[in-house]
């Protein structure tokens, strides 16, 4: 039964970029946001757990950092108290729930087959980015797409937003490089290695593409860190060199077959970095994001507006970045519940000996920095990545022991 929850994961993960959903007009919560990955997702659960009932008599491990996340949710679950939007609150918190639940079934399907997991990831990264440049390309010059009207100004393949494509690439990033450069015992192939090095360089040209400047600027800063942790590695300057010549090239391509993109780039780039004017619209939000997400968390301590229950009360748009969210809209006890896991994801990570979670931390730090911006909490990439910490983490002895209750 176990292969065919594997050929469910699998099916998940091979979807996971498209996030269109069945009808984004539906009444119906569940139809508006359920995406085909999702469906894929939610069989597998539902799967798992009718096996898991049918053998009562076998202890199921459960690691600590599971258990941590759905205290976060039931922290969020609390906010319905004050929630100014109690049906949002509520769906709001079944989605992390079903994330949450969609990590674990990973972790135990795949804990004893990282490779067939980072064989996955990869082959989904290459076929996103593949297709999200070329419908870059072909929309800007009339050809014929791959997804119906994609974006002229971003490079979002099958995400409905290009914050999520930017998302999603920086996410399979943080996987993929240290996956390249770690002693991690899967025996990857040589072929295998050329296939990841080739999928990292076109899922940065695809993050880069999707124009997400606040998840460029943290992977720009997670690479420096990570040059800074192995700067004795030869090899390591020789692709960063291959990586740059490449993004040289895409820009030079851009100018002649993508140019609204590349006047969106510069547009995006000079209002939020080099010319920023806090009186425009896209210098501004940001600070107003910030002062009505305080005074959200002001007009209740202790569980904020609920889950969801900031748009549309404080501002027409959701709040932007984890940690705001997790203060205006779940107040003292959710923000409480979530440091706890924070805490207990980060020091998993730093106390391990393990190579891969090592080469890991620069990249620790700049999705610290990224869910500053970012609500990664709701991000399905989020937990495939938890997933796959836990799994290589589960190689090393300390960090078993540590995961576990």
């Amino acid at each position: 039964m176990n292969k065919y929850i594997k050929i469910l994961l699998g099916c998940m993960i091979l979807t996971s970029f498209y996030t269109h959903t069945i009808d984004l007009q539906s009444e119906n919560l569940i139809v508006s946001r359920m995406t085909i990955s999702d469906v894929f997702g939610g069989l597998a659960i539902v799967l798992f757990v009718m096996i898991k009932l049918s053998k009562k008599s076998k202890k199921t491990f459960f690691p600590l950092i599971y258990k941590l996340s759905f205290l976060v949710c039931f922290g969020f679950l609390m906010s319905v108290i004050t929630s100014l939007n109690v049906r949002s609150t509520i769906f709001e918190t079944l989605i992390v729930l079903y994330l949450i639940l969609l990590s674990y079934v990973l972790f135990e399907l795949f804990k004893k087959s990282i490779k067939q997991f980072s064989y996955l990831l990869t082959i989904t990264c290459f076929f996103m980015s593949m297709i999200g440049l070329y419908d870059l390309v072909a929309v800007n010059n009339n050809w014929i797409t791959v997804f119906e009207n994609p974006s002229a100004r971003h490079a979002t393949s099958g995400f409905r937003y290009f914050a999520q494509a930017g998302n999603y690439s920086f996410t399979m990033l943080t996987i993929f490089i240290p996956l390249l450069y770690s002693e991690i015992d899967i025996s990857l192939s040589k072929e295998f290695k050329i296939f990841l090095s080739v999928t990292i360089v076109l899922t940065v040209l695809f993050m880069i593409g999707s124009g997400a400047i606040s998840i460029i600027i943290s992977f720009g800063l997670g690479v420096v860190f990570f040059l800074i942790q192995n700067y004795k590695n030869k090899m390591l300057r020789i692709h960063l060199s291959l990586l740059l010549t490449s993004i040289f090239v895409f820009f030079m391509g851009i100018c002649f077959f993508a140019n609204k993109f590349y006047q969106n780039i510069l547009h995006r780039v000079e209002s939020r970095v080099t010319k920023r004017n806090m009186e425009t619209p896209d210098a501004s939000f940001i600070v107003e994001n910030f002062n009505n997400s305080i005074q959200a968390f002001k007009d209740n301590v202790f569980f904020g507006t609920g889950l969801g229950g900031f748009v549309n009360n404080y501002s027409e748009f959701e709040i932007h970045g984890t940690y705001l969210k997790m203060l205006g809209e779940t107040g003292v006890i959710g923000l409480v519940f979530y440091v706890v896991f924070l805490v207990f994801f980060i020091r998993m990570i730093v106390r391990s000996k393990e190579s891969f979670l090592t080469l890991f931390i620069p990249f620790l730090i700049a999705s610290l920095i990224s869910w500053s911006y970012n609500y990664h909490f709701r991000k399905k990439e989020f937990w495939i990545l938890l997933a796959f910490l836990m799994i290589v983490g589960e190689k090393n002895k300390k960090t078993t022991e540590y995961a576990e209750e």
